[in-house]
């Protein structure tokens, strides 16, 4: 275990993203010197740390040295689906661009956020993080190539996250229309639902306080290779969307609703192994009904500032 007291620097690539920001804010307050880069503007601080705005990743120089740099950095999988090359060349000039902030820092750790996705466009079966990477989906395809490239350095962490959601500063227009965050959109807009696609698919979701605590973890124990950062329990689109109506209308104190413009139809069962993670010492603390009811707040301020 590491010693907060020893004013370790942590550089969060990506702070101003939705999971970024909530990562450096949580490591800020419990006792890492944080050492935010964006290339995008970044938001109000309301944590004790340090943010750097660029144009490039190309053109981190630094003349400190960090314990550990948390990768949280990238485009969305809406833009990777529409510029596969392009998001295949920012992930070959990014993992250089890390490695060479190793390199100048001296860093000794690596973790680097990616997706659960990158074993499968439709999961089977219990997901260990031995599956083999099947999926030919670009933002699949991209992190995959990103994880091997950085696993070529010593001391990397690649973890493998589920469906994110939660209250962020770094919410942003493509943000939003990540599932749970747009259904809470819809409620508060209309107090209404619709969910696109198959409502019987089933999906993982993680809160991002989960996240921000399973990064900690990683960071003070030292440990490395793939790792799920999931829940370990599936559910099915529209049985997600009646908990999020169910949270929401006591928070908008009126009744909520759900649509979908088709029945669906039944998918195979699966679900995502996290006994890799918990061996570690890690234990699961999944409280999704305090992330959703800050997401509705959230989704409130957005509405009343448009």
């Amino acid at each position: 275990m590491v010693d907060l007291e020893a004013n370790l620097q942590v550089l969060v690539l990506g702070s101003s993203g939705m999971v970024g920001s909530r990562v450096a804010d949580h490591l800020a307050k419990v006792g890492f010197q944080v050492t935010g880069v964006s290339r995008q503007r970044k938001p109000a601080l309301e944590q004790n740390w340090k943010s750097l705005e660029v144009d490039s990743y190309a053109e981190l120089k630094f003349d400190f040295e960090a314990f550990a740099i948390v990768n949280c950095a990238g485009p969305s999988s809406q833009w990777a689906a529409k510029h596969p090359q392009a998001f295949k060349s920012f992930v070959q000039k990014h993992a250089a661009n890390i490695q060479e902030a190793t390199r100048q820092t001296g860093a000794r750790h690596v973790i680097n956020t990616s997706t659960v996705h990158v074993y499968a466009k439709e999961f089977r079966g219990v997901i260990s993080e031995a599956h083999p990477h099947n999926s030919d989906h670009p933002y699949a395809t991209g992190h995959s190539l990103l994880e091997g490239l950085l696993s070529e350095q010593v001391n990397v962490a690649n973890l493998r996250l589920s469906n994110s959601y939660g209250a962020s500063r770094g919410l942003s227009s493509s943000s939003w229309v990540l599932l749970t965050q747009d259904l809470v959109r819809q409620f508060v807009a209309t107090g209404n639902a619709t969910i696109t696609g198959n409502p019987l698919a089933g999906r993982d979701f993680i809160p991002l306080s989960e996240v921000v605590k399973t990064t900690q973890h990683v960071l003070e124990t030292g440990i490395t290779g793939p790792f799920n950062v999931v829940s370990s329990k599936t559910l099915r689109l529209v049985d997600w969307a009646q908990d999020l109506a169910n949270v929401g209308s006591k928070i908008l104190d009126k009744e909520l609703f759900v649509d979908s413009p088709n029945p669906g139809f039944e998918v195979p069962d699966f679900s995502f192994a996290s006994e890799k993670l918990n061996r570690t010492g890690y234990s699961h603390r999944v409280d999704p009904r305090s992330e959703l009811e800050s997401l509705f707040k959230l989704a409130i301020e957005v509405k009343r500032e448009e």
